[in-house]
């Protein structure tokens, strides 16, 4: 399901199907479990509220996303790269 918003924020231009891919990764969410995949998952959710219009839940889904990659030691540069575009 990630892979999915991923695939929607890289290659969709606008936010017509920001609510559905929103409703997907809510359903997704019990599934998660290591702090890897809650840093895709917050970055993804970052960008499809960056992608509506919505910068301040984008930014602290960003910062979410950023604190889990560094409890999973994942390189922080796409994180930041996010964050400085908000």
């Amino acid at each position: 399901m990630i892979y999915i918003a991923k695939v929607f924020n890289d290659l969709y231009p606008n936010a017509s199907y920001t609510s559905q891919v929103k409703t997907w990764m809510n359903a997704v969410k019990p599934l998660i479990q290591a702090d890897k995949e809650w840093a895709d998952f917050y970055l993804e959710w970052a960008r499809l509220h960056q992608k509506s219009g919505d910068l301040v839940e984008a930014k602290k889904a960003g910062e979410q996303a950023k604190s889990y990659a560094s409890k999973a030691n994942i390189p922080l540069d796409r994180f930041m790269k996010f964050l400085q575009t908000i």
